[in-house]
């Protein structure tokens, strides 16, 4: 009996041995780059984060979906294309022992669970980054910096629509390849020594499908490098604010402040385009006038910004430029009225003839987000003075809602009485005694 007593109080220190050195794993643990968007976010909303047209990294494999059977060939030609290219002494194999210098380094940017037993072997994963790298540089370099005519990798394809299909593919958060990768095989394959030149090329490619019309983000480049191309784009369109003293400032959410565009407006706020604003987060509101940087959409905005949000919403670090402008837009927009004045501003240009799918964009995104003080830190001042300008003119206010009141009323009062004349001189007309 003192035996079998013994030999639990044995399993149960190893058992918690055993837990708590699967504790300390977890805490050593690195939170990866490149992930699965959560079921949170992924639930029911499967086509804006899942890969059509070309699958890049280890998470999305041909094998998984139909549509992607054809990418094997075009990234194939996009490597044939740099090595037919480069000066002699860069060789495949060459290329292959640089990739394996950085395997190491690129695993963990992804969760080892996630990735596909395709590429689980060390050959077939440094395969997928050579094939992957290449053909994203070889598009970059054919569209932006040699600016061919003709795009050999898409030989035989519609060059256009499949350009666009691929753009958008390449900016989903599980289609990613770590931004070392592609610098590593771009100094190579370029002979550049300078890697901002290869951040300014790709927010050119894609600069057909972003939502913004101006750039300069050299200042959060230097602060940060991006890890990825998606990281990228969301450093160029929505840099973090300059870092102020926000324990002044008591409002952080729209919930504090709920006023739409039609609402602002009775208190006399204008709203213009900012063309001058370096980011879609470059907001200024001075005397009365509220200058918003045109927002550009079109058909793939949608996923770039569900994208977009779910890497921002799932960073380890404190980041929420993106988060916020979401907040801001969701506060002035509630209705097609406010869609309209925006677009009348030019602060919204669109392609999309549903007004409605606007109000959702612009608003439905941040429906089930949950409001922090740092998800509103790059609107705060905004917010701020908004609220203090509209308490300067709640009477304004208060009489313009009185008026279109009563304008109603009147309106009403002199379409009733319209009507009951004509219904009175009808029946006059139409009465027809008997004789």
């Amino acid at each position: 009996m003192e035996q079998e007593h013994h030999s639990q109080i044995e399993i149960g220190l190893s058992s918690r041995l055993s837990l708590k050195e699967s504790i300390d794993n977890l805490a050593d643990e690195s939170f990866p780059h490149i992930y699965r968007v959560p079921k949170e976010l992924r639930e029911g909303n499967e086509q804006y984060y899942t890969p059509t047209t070309i699958s890049i990294g280890p998470l999305h494999a041909a094998s998984d979906n139909p549509s992607l059977t054809a990418e094997a060939k075009l990234k194939k030609r996009a490597l044939k294309f740099f090595l037919s290219n480069v000066r002699e002494e860069v060789t495949l194999d060459g290329l292959i022992d640089l990739l394996k210098g950085i395997e190491g380094e690129a695993r963990k940017c992804y969760n080892a669970e996630e990735i596909k037993v395709e590429y689980s072997s060390s050959d077939a994963f440094v395969e997928m980054m050579l094939l992957d790298g290449c053909f994203i540089l070889a598009l970059i370099a054919i569209e932006v910096i040699i600016t061919k005519r003709e795009n050999p990798v898409f030989m035989g394809r519609a060059r256009r629509p499949l350009l666009y299909r691929i753009q958008q593919d390449l900016l989903l958060l599980e289609n990613q390849l770590p931004f070392f990768v592609l610098e590593a095989l771009y100094k190579v394959l370029c002979e550049a020594n300078q890697p901002f030149d290869l951040i300014q090329y790709a927010v050119r490619f894609f600069r057909g499908i972003l939502p913004a019309q101006r750039f300069d983000f050299r200042m959060q480049m230097e602060k940060e490098k991006p890890k990825h191309l998606l990281e990228l784009v969301l450093f160029a369109l929505f840099p973090l604010p300059p870092q102020n003293d926000h324990h002044a400032i008591k409002i952080y959410s729209h919930k504090d402040f709920p006023k739409n565009m039609s609402e602002l407006a009775l208190y006399g706020i204008k709203i213009k385009s900012n063309n001058r604003g370096d980011s879609l987060v470059d907001v200024k509101f001075r005397n009365g006038v509220l200058e918003i940087p045109t927002l550009v959409t079109v058909e793939s905005t949608t996923s770039l910004f569900k994208n977009l949000l779910a890497l921002e919403q799932c960073q380890n670090q404190k980041r929420s430029s993106f988060t916020s402008y979401l907040f801001f837009m969701d506060a002035l927009v509630d209705t097609d009225k406010d869609i309209d004045l925006l677009l009348q501003a030019g602060v919204l240009k669109t392609w999309l003839n549903d007004k409605q799918a606007l109000v959702s964009l612009l608003s439905g995104l941040s429906t089930n987000l949950l409001f922090s003080k740092q998800d509103m830190v790059a609107f705060e001042d905004i917010f701020a003075g908004l609220k203090d300008y509209c308490s300067s003119h709640e009477l304004r206010a208060c009489l313009m809602r009185n008026y279109y009141a009563s304008r109603w009323d009147i309106l009403n009062s002199i379409l009733i009485f319209i009507f009951t004349i004509t219904q009175t001189v009808f029946a006059i007309v139409s009465y027809n005694p008997r004789k």
